[in-house]
């Protein structure tokens, strides 16, 4: 009689394995199959309550089989992790006949920003110019370049009818802004460490333009033809307006202000949130994180060459720093989050 309890004890651990086995093999292939239909980016409380069903399941397996069975199953894990972060690597990829985004990944980026030491025009034909100490502006005018007045690439290489829009692209460096007025009469105050990709001159329906790191536009008004602002991660749709965009590669962060008009953010996930004058949106991972009220004026100083802070740790305010210098400025580790405030006139030698 005891050995038959035995067995039956036995053959009832062996159907639960059975069942976490087969449950754990539904997990994985509903992962897969949910990856396969979206093929864009997975949300993140999606995907961590898949990661914690497989890890409970294992952890039932790991008290109940051998190591190697356990490593087997969490081997099994870490690939579905994988398959959804090339998914992710794919998703991001630059779409067929998407031509501004084509541009930014052609253009050589901003890899060779931190090397430049000057402001540089780069445009679809190959040429790569680079402006002098000291030039403030760039100006597009029927379909020429201007640099401070100066004439620096002529008119009608885009065109005669060409329907194909030709892409510049303008970086600046630590240590430098400039000013950017497109050929729709819109203005840029491009910050330090910043790329812009954009078509020399517009199409018919609608104005897009690409920003890695951080402006400050001043979008001039056209009916029925908005205008966009993407970055990697998000993107900013406007008529006419003003506001200032952060959305540097290396900050997990990002954020937008709104000085005048109205805006609608449109994130990662394509969730979208309008925006009214003195109100900031931020997005952590291309992901919105929160609205709140705020001084939009102290957002934009440092057009005026004035950086404000208020209530900011002070790891972040060194990282600025260094974009404005051009400098590599530090702080011990102990006091990265150290909270300050104040104003800084970065014009003062």
């Amino acid at each position: 009689l005891k050995t038959a309890f035995s067995l039956l004890r036995i053959k009832k651990v062996f159907v639960m394995k059975k069942e976490k086995d087969q449950s754990l093999q539904e997990t994985v292939v509903r992962l897969r199959r949910y990856l396969k239909e979206r093929e864009s980016f997975v949300p993140r409380e999606v995907e961590d309550a898949l990661w914690q069903d497989i890890k409970s399941q294992s952890a039932f397996l790991k008290r109940q089989t051998y190591r190697r069975r356990w490593l087997r199953y969490a081997g099994a894990a870490v690939l579905v992790l994988c398959l959804s972060g090339g998914i992710l690597w794919l998703s991001r990829m630059p779409k067929a006949g998407d031509g501004l985004m084509e541009a930014v990944v052609r253009m050589p980026g901003s890899g060779s920003l931190d090397t430049l030491g000057k402001i540089q025009l780069n445009t679809s034909f190959g040429d790569h110019i680079r402006l002098e100490a000291g030039a403030r502006q760039i100006i597009h005018q029927d379909e020429a370049v201007f640099v401070d007045q100066r004439q620096v690439s002529a008119a009608g290489r885009q065109s005669d009818g060409q329907a194909k829009l030709v892409y510049n692209e303008v970086m600046v460096p630590r240590g430098k802004h400039v000013l950017l007025t497109l050929s729709d009469g819109s203005v840029l105050n491009v910050n330090a460490g910043t790329r812009v990709v954009y078509p020399q001159t517009f199409g018919k329906d609608k104005r897009e333009i690409f920003v890695e790191g951080e402006i400050f536009i001043d979008v001039k008004r056209q009916a029925g033809k908005p205008f966009v602002v993407r970055t990697s991660r998000f993107e900013v749709n406007v008529l006419g307006t003003a506001f200032n965009v952060r959305a540097y590669p290396d900050d997990r962060m990002a954020e937008v202000v709104l000085q005048r008009g109205r805006v609608e953010i449109c994130d990662e996930e394509r969730y979208v949130v309008s925006m009214q004058p003195d109100e900031l949106v931020a997005l952590s991972d291309g992901q919105y994180a929160g609205k709140h009220p705020v001084d939009a004026a102290d957002y934009v100083s440092w057009t005026q060459g004035i950086l404000t802070f208020r209530n900011e740790r002070l790891g972040e305010v060194v990282r600025r720093l260094s974009r404005f210098y051009g400098r590599d400025v530090t702080c011990t580790p102990e006091s990265e989050g150290v909270i300050i405030s104040g104003k800084l006139d970065i014009n003062e030698p």
